[in-house]
């Protein structure tokens, strides 16, 4: 039977990982300088010292990592269900869940790594679990929206939301493409020269279509799915339930819903202007 960690050795490996200058790279913030990024120094110290708890208690009762991944995405489920309803003590449980999901985001990596189970499935889930929990946490604003409203056009927006979220193009192309390779349906053209999605994507800012993205690019970034977006809502949520006689969210809802709407359009636009499918072949 492998020898568990210590919770001394589980800290060490969970600060050398995630304080690597490859974590440092990949989300461009640079985790040993607090000034560069305040909060999000503290809120990754947070979700590092209770990842190392989880994962010091996973590792002795046996949990897997996906199981881990699966509490995550349990928790902002459970968190936007919440945050929907119209009673103010699940609202802030909600907010609660929501605010410490990460922690097991954080935690199923390091579990994987002491118990060796490292996959891709693990790594597919994961990624799958942010997206889901991004869609789950917006649904369940849109509906608080509505009741604190009592407007029926935030219903609206939230079908609006979840459409224009699950019928992305580029998504559904990805995955009949990837069955369809997996099958053998279709052969995969190799070039060195630069892909007609790639030509279309360096040749997009030159046109005026592009002109209008790189001016309202900065919107993209405006309430994502980062942690220090959800928690800024999160904040404001708490405080029309406290102090004040007007809600913001609503307002933010509808932002949020616009952006989608945006995307989807430019995905599309992107999508025929690319003609990126000429890299494939249909056997």
């Amino acid at each position: 039977m492998k020898k568990i960690p210590t919770y001394a050795e589980i800290r060490e490996e969970n600060y050398k990982y995630n304080w690597s200058d490859y974590i440092s790279d990949k989300f461009e913030l640079d985790l040993n300088n607090w000034r560069s990024s305040p909060y999000t120094y503290l809120k990754a110290k947070y979700y590092a010292e209770c990842s190392i708890f989880i994962t010091y208690i996973f590792l002795h009762l046996g949990i897997n990592a996906n199981t881990t991944t699966f509490l995550y995405i349990a928790f902002g489920l459970l968190g936007s269900i919440c945050i929907a309803t119209d009673y103010l003590p699940l609202i802030f449980l909600g907010a609660f869940f929501i605010f410490n999901k990460g922690v097991f985001d954080w935690a199923d990596g390091q579990v994987a790594r002491f118990k060796n189970q490292q996959t891709l499935v693990g790594h597919l889930l994961d990624a799958y679990g942010a997206r889901v929990n991004s869609i789950f946490f917006y649904c369940g604003l849109g509906l608080y929206s509505y009741n604190q409203n009592s407007d029926v056009v935030f219903l609206y927006f939230v079908i609006l939301y979840c459409l224009f979220n699950s019928i992305l193009i580029s998504v559904y192309s990805s995955d009949l493409l990837l069955r369809e390779i997996t099958n053998n349906e279709i052969n995969v053209i190799k070039t060195k020269t630069k892909s007609k999605a790639q030509e279309a994507l360096s040749n997009l800012s030159k046109t005026n279509f592009g002109n209008l993205i790189n001016r309202f690019k900065f919107l993209y970034y405006i309430f994502d799915d980062r942690a220090r977006n959800v928690d800024l809502i999160l904040l404001i949520i708490f405080i029309e339930q406290l102090y004040l006689d007007i809600f913001i969210t609503p307002y933010i809802f509808i932002l949020v819903s616009v952006k989608s709407f945006l995307i989807y359009i430019v995905d599309f636009y992107i999508f025929f202007t690319g003609n990126w499918v000429k890299k494939f072949k249909k056997m």
